[in-house]
């Protein structure tokens, strides 16, 4: 037996231990995601546009929104020579230690959006401006961990982050951050990723009131619900 997990598992066990447990232990469906959607779009638009092809944007709500955000990458682009796009990894080595002496093994799989001969690349759409504190994430640092644990090189991250709301404006342009590995030790991810894989494998899914909890995709937005009716005590 092993504890399988992914990136976005980890992402959102670190954002909020309760809404790891309402979609990956009680399997509960998430609201209706209109930015999920126009981010899934997104993504696929510059996967072609780094093969080579030029993306087809399709007739629906969101059309131009979508138009006006690869216009602007495209115009703004983070320079790249690409190895490979929206490719699927698997660290499958890793093992935690439990109290009774036993081992269990820790699976981790995740998907890159653009892995660069000297750094990895990921989009993100947004509806406000990135500030510091949003590139300190677990994403980050499971993403300059991955790509040294897999392929032995400690590169930097880039985040390219396109705000939707202003994707209309002459004037903006998209954020780009280089994240430098060194900001990010991997030996203290690594220590990171196994606890948290430990208090998944105990249960341990208290929730973690914070900002994040007006978007929250179980509960319709601005209402905290879980904040309300969750008892700490179970």
């Amino acid at each position: 037996m092993s504890i399988r997990l992914s990136a976005t598992k980890l992402k959102t066990y670190a954002t909020c231990p309760l809404q790891y447990k309402y979609l990956y232990e009680l399997w509960l469906l998430q609201l209706p995601n209109e930015a999920f959607i126009i981010w899934t779009k997104y993504h696929k638009m510059l996967e072609e546009y780094h093969s080579g092809q030029e993306p087809v944007i399709e007739e629906w709500p969101h059309k131009e929104l979508l138009t006006n955000m690869l216009k602007k990458y495209k115009e703004n682009p983070v320079n790249w020579e690409t190895v490979t796009t929206e490719e699927r990894f698997k660290i499958e080595w890793l093992s935690v230690t439990w109290n009774d002496g036993s081992q269990e093994d820790v699976e981790i799989t995740w998907v890159l959006d653009r892995k660069d001969v000297d750094k990895t690349v990921e989009y993100k759409t947004s509806s406000f401006d990135y500030k510091e504190d949003d590139y300190n994430t677990m994403q980050t640092k499971l993403y300059i961990w991955a790509r040294d644990k897999l392929f032995w090189e400690l590169l930097p991250l880039v985040y390219s982050v396109n705000n939707k709301k202003k994707s209309k404006s002459k004037k903006y342009k998209p954020q780009i951050k280089v994240i430098e590995p060194k900001d990010f030790p991997v030996d203290e991810t690594e220590k990171e990723v196994l606890s948290m894989a430990t208090r998944i494998k105990n249960k341990e899914f208290l929730s973690k009131p914070w900002s994040h909890c007006y978007y929250c995709p179980m509960w319709p937005k601005g209402t905290w619900n879980c904040l309300k009716i969750y008892d700490k005590s179970k």
